[in-house]
């Protein structure tokens, strides 16, 4: 949220386990994108605020980078290990 909460920027990702592929992002995504106006009613009733702040979804892949980052550590300790 900004300081004057007239923007919320919200990271979303797939569910635990869900298989993750480009199509799937791009159909939540729009989903998400579909239901905005209902979304920001909602959020401005919840947080009892007078104006709705806008929310803009975005894609949260610091996850897709940490498991990147763990198959390689572990195909290095095979190499290592194979030695």
């Amino acid at each position: 949220m900004t300081d004057d909460l007239q923007l919320a920027r919200i990271h979303v990702r797939l569910g635990v386990g869900a298989q993750d592929d480009a199509e799937q992002r791009k159909q939540l995504m729009r989903g998400l994108r579909s239901a905005v106006g209902r979304l920001r009613r909602d959020v401005a009733q919840h947080l009892d605020l007078r104006y709705a702040p806008e929310l803009r979804f975005v894609y949260d892949e610091g996850q897709d980078a940490t498991n990147r980052v763990d198959e390689l550590l572990a195909e290095i300790r095979e190499e290592d290990e194979s030695r």
